[in-house]
């Protein structure tokens, strides 16, 4: 390539952190695989001005607050797709060309369902011809704002989401099963080193949007078993300060939010969280066996299914059956464990940022 590309990467930075994360892991495989392709990342939720910015900072208020609500706007977006997207394209159209002016990309890819149409039409709308890539990342319940068949390419995380476009007649020479974009930081064990569990290490990381649903959690496992666990609040500072003063007396550390997750995993049996996909492919990525607790309605409602259908780990939505769950664990040394990091390693489910970037650099080549 003798001339420097560009490639302008769009996200959201605060509806979830699946989307940032996603466009971290696929900026940095580019830039791994070529340094003399350049990545922007930028938040495309400004491109809709205040409108867009309040829609975002109002999403972990109805994912957690008013989930209900939240469930409502998102099948809504679903059935009126076609309307929200001329919305969108009416607030964001003329940002959107000022953003291509200035940033002067060589192609345009999105990890948010949000602009993908919005973006298609700008581009017909301005004569920009652009390439344009759409990287989903909701692993098997998928919102209709996601397809968007004019779109150059489209990567899919997962076989489930690659079948389902083909049925929606999305020509197959625009869709890659690529697999989900995980950061190069969680690296894959070489191989399987069969584990033997005396005190298994558990780490716990925002099981449920509830405080005291978390605190059953944690105390399911801290008062029944011979565990070293860690519960990991994140951002919720409200859930540090709850957990710190209801276990204060229990044998169970409690962290605020940690950049090290990487050598977490590492030192993990298994992890339990809810049905975030970042977090539950992140652990996988790593061999580490999951144990999904929750899940936000919408997006994430069906997510559990890609860890028990591929025997990755065991779905549990209460600390009741969590607490049958190590019971089971306990009987066979936990041995189980084993099982299911065999089938973590064997996984390529985990490889799609590498396959992506190659796939980017090739295309930008030609």
């Amino acid at each position: 390539m003798d001339t420097k590309k560009k490639v302008l990467i769009l996200m959201a930075e605060k509806t979830g952190s699946g989307h940032k994360s996603a466009a971290n892991a696929l900026k940095n495989a580019i830039s791994e695989k070529n340094g003399n392709i350049e990545t922007v990342i930028f938040n495309a939720m400004t491109l809709m001005g205040k409108t867009g910015l309040r829609l975002e900072n109002s999403y972990n208020k109805l994912t957690t607050k008013t989930p209900l609500v939240w469930k409502l706007i998102y099948e809504s977006t679903n059935i009126f797709n076609r309307l929200t997207n001329y919305f969108i394209f009416k607030f964001s159209h003329k940002r959107f060309k000022k953003l291509v002016d200035e940033i002067k990309p060589d192609l345009i890819i999105s990890v948010h369902p949000m602009f993908n149409n919005s973006i298609v039409k700008a581009l017909k709308k301005y004569k920009l011809k652009l390439p344009f890539f759409v990287y989903i990342i909701d692993l098997v319940k998928i919102s209709k704002l996601w397809r968007s068949k004019k779109a150059d390419m489209t990567f899919c995380p997962t076989e489930k989401v690659y079948n389902t476009l083909l049925k929606k007649r999305f020509e197959k020479k625009r869709l890659l099963n690529a697999g989900f974009p995980i950061n190069s930081r969680f690296a894959k064990p070489n191989g399987l080193i069969e584990k033997e569990y005396t005190t298994p290490k558990v780490l716990m990381v925002s099981p449920s949007v509830k405080n005291k649903k978390t605190l059953k959690f944690a105390s399911a496992l801290a008062d029944n078993f011979n565990v070293d666990l860690t519960v990991v609040a994140g951002t919720n500072a409200k859930l540090y300060g709850f957990l710190q003063k209801s276990l204060k007396n229990k044998n169970v550390k409690i962290l605020n939010y940690v950049n090290d997750m990487p050598d977490r995993l590492t030192e993990s049996d298994v992890i339990i969280t809810k049905a975030g996909p970042n977090i539950m492919l992140e652990a996988v990525r790593m061999s580490v066996p999951v144990i999904v607790t929750g899940h936000i309605l919408g997006q994430e409602e069906k997510n559990y299914r890609l860890i028990t259908d591929n025997e990755y780990g065991l779905k549990c939505e209460s600390a009741k059956k969590l607490k049958k769950i190590f019971e089971e664990f306990e009987k066979d040394n936990y041995q189980m464990l084993n099982l299911f990091r065999k089938n973590e390693i064997s996984s390529s489910i985990t490889d799609g940022a590498s396959i992506a970037a190659d796939y980017i650099i090739d295309y930008l080549n030609k």
